[in-house]
């Protein structure tokens, strides 16, 4: 198996980013006025639709520069629209299995399909369910497209992880201090202040969380694949999943010892099993 050293990798940072914010001003604007799209009005309907294919593009551009570091080469010709969809749904032997899953594939082509509609529609033309569908397949897609990102930066940095267990540890030790004494002092000052248990888990949980889906975006917009931020990341996520399920467990497992707190039954917020 080929390693992941691919320098080039890096260059998709500012176009990764790029793209998310497009998605997200997309996203914004719809949900504004998604009614309006629906009642057919010309204005949303055309800057929905031409949200939809600057997205797309955008995606495109990014798998056309990842043919180019892979094969050497990216489609070109009449076709070369879904040759690149279909050249990152295939596993290249000894190198990397297929970027583009089967489902992703099929939702990519729909929006490329939707994108040539745009291209060669008026506005009036295209029909509002069939915006709002491309919509919410755009933001389905991108969703998939954060788990390939997880999936990519994983493989990048997994030589890193199995060579330097130090660095790992040092990485991983103050993030378990962190979400256990977090998680552990919102708990107790829950219970201190009469909150029911059914706060407290949630809080507990929020205040020990990292938002570490934030810090895998930015390590990667600012940094790249490859860099020491994005491995920091990926010890935080491997971290942070299964000792958040342990808080779970552990704030269920003392709900009882939680609810003979004084401050918690002088303010009447325990629940009575159902009998």
């Amino acid at each position: 198996m080929m390693p992941f050293t691919l320098a080039e990798f890096s260059r998709l940072s500012p176009r990764l980013g790029r793209c998310e914010r497009e998605l997200g001003q997309l996203s914004d604007f719809f949900d504004r006025h998604r009614r309006d799209v629906l009642a057919g009005d010309w204005g949303a309907v055309s800057a929905v639709s031409l949200g939809v294919h600057n997205v797309y593009n955008g995606i495109e551009d990014i798998l056309m520069s990842l043919a180019r570091d892979l094969y050497g080469s990216a489609p070109t010709g009449p076709t070369l629209h879904q040759d690149v969809l279909d050249q990152m749904a295939l596993e290249l032997a000894g190198r990397r299995p297929p970027l583009l899953s089967p489902d992703l594939h099929i939702q990519l082509t729909e929006l490329k399909g939707f994108r040539h509609l745009v291209r060669h529609k008026y506005g009036f033309d295209l029909q509002p369910e069939k915006v709002v569908d491309n919509v919410e397949r755009l933001q389905r897609v991108s969703l998939a497209a954060l788990l390939t990102t997880l999936v990519m930066l994983f493989g990048f940095q997994g030589e890193q992880i199995i060579a330097q267990p130090l660095v790992i540890a040092l990485l991983a030790v103050p993030i378990l201090i962190q979400v256990y004494f977090n998680a552990t002092l919102a708990y107790l000052l829950n219970r201190a202040t009469g909150e029911a248990h059914c706060v407290a888990c949630p809080s507990a949980l929020i205040g020990a969380s990292n938002f570490f889906e934030l810090a895998v975006a930015a390590a990667i917009s600012l940094f790249g694949f490859e860099s020491g931020a994005a491995l920091a990341t990926v010890v935080g996520v491997l971290i942070e999943v299964p000792v958040m399920l342990s808080v779970v467990r552990l704030v269920n497992a003392t709900k009882d010892w939680y609810e003979r707190g004084a401050a918690v039954r002088r303010h009447g917020r325990t629940v009575e099993p159902v009998r």
